[in-house]
């Protein structure tokens, strides 16, 4: 696509460009159907048929295609039949089960670089009996919501941990559990006012990364002397100033946190904002596999 500054040139080939963001194409690599069945060693009592590559994949196509599991069986067996390919399909009863004890590893692209963490949570809507039920019990009683919370590398917006929790779980508290297991290459954490707390600081600390958090409006100066806290000093300073804030925003890069709002908006664009899985347990391994 050719572009010129302000507008698009070449009409032409821009609306291609848009017709084939509507095109299907479904790849499996041929490792995945090498290690569909289970290969581990037998033990006594039930042994799985399928391996956890097999019902992962099955469930990403569930979650990109919002379909129940009886339809995501059916969408595998077409597949199979579409590429002329003998093979089994877990049935939904294996599907559901499955889901739950699945681990879910997400892939790392630090490539030994110094990274800019950037954390924050939305909202995603529960299964819900729809209109009738809403009516009767009453929106705020009917409607239900989880909390996602994620943290995004700040280069290249890949999503380095994820969690989901109840909409009850403050902010602050989930910090220590998303970025425990982050590289030691991290060097710099962005987030907004609702991060600024003491328990974040004090594990910022632990890990020598360096907070990018807005303070509070009523924020006052901390007593404390490590370098969390004096960066949070330095902001609680910065931004009583209106000249000092654009000062402190340029200088630390807060503005870079609007890039988990893309995040988030991809993610609710591509998997939509309601959690298929009924069980907490489930709706996390949901998340993680999306």
């Amino acid at each position: 696509m050719i572009k010129k500054q302000g507008g698009v040139k070449n009409w032409a080939k821009y609306n291609q460009k848009l017709k084939k963001r509507g095109s299907l194409t479904v790849f499996i690599e041929e490792g995945v159907l090498k290690k569909w069945h289970h290969g581990e060693e037998k033990v006594k009592g039930g042994n799985k048929f399928y391996s956890d590559l097999a019902i992962m994949l099955c469930l990403q196509l569930r979650q990109f295609f919002k379909l129940g599991l009886r339809q995501t069986e059916g969408l595998v067996n077409s597949l199979w039949a579409l590429m002329k390919i003998n093979m089994l399909t877990p049935d939904y009863t294996t599907l559901s089960r499955r889901m739950s004890s699945l681990k879910i590893k997400l892939p790392r692209f630090n490539q030994g670089r110094n990274t800019v963490l950037i954390i924050d949570s939305s909202g995603l809507e529960m299964y819900e009996g729809g209109e009738w039920a809403a009516r009767k019990r009453g929106y705020n009683r009917h409607k239900m919501w989880r909390k996602a919370h994620i943290v995004i590398d700040g280069d290249t917006q890949i999503i380095q941990e994820c969690a989901l929790t109840t909409n009850s779980v403050d902010d602050a508290e989930m910090t220590k559990c998303l970025l425990e297991n982050v590289k030691d290459t991290s060097e710099r954490l962005i987030a907004d006012r609702g991060y600024d707390k003491s328990k974040v600081y004090d594990f910022l600390d632990t890990k020598g990364i360096k907070p990018v958090i807005k303070t509070q409006r009523n924020a006052v100066r901390n007593k404390k002397d490590s370098p969390a806290y004096k960066a949070r000093n330095k902001a609680v300073q910065s931004l009583k100033d209106e000249t000092e804030k654009k000062k402190w925003n340029k200088e630390t890069g807060y503005s870079r946190r609007a890039l988990v709002e893309t995040a988030f908006y991809r993610y609710k664009r591509t998997f939509g904002e309601k959690l298929l899985a009924r069980k907490l347990k489930n709706q996390k391994i949901e998340v993680q596999l999306n």
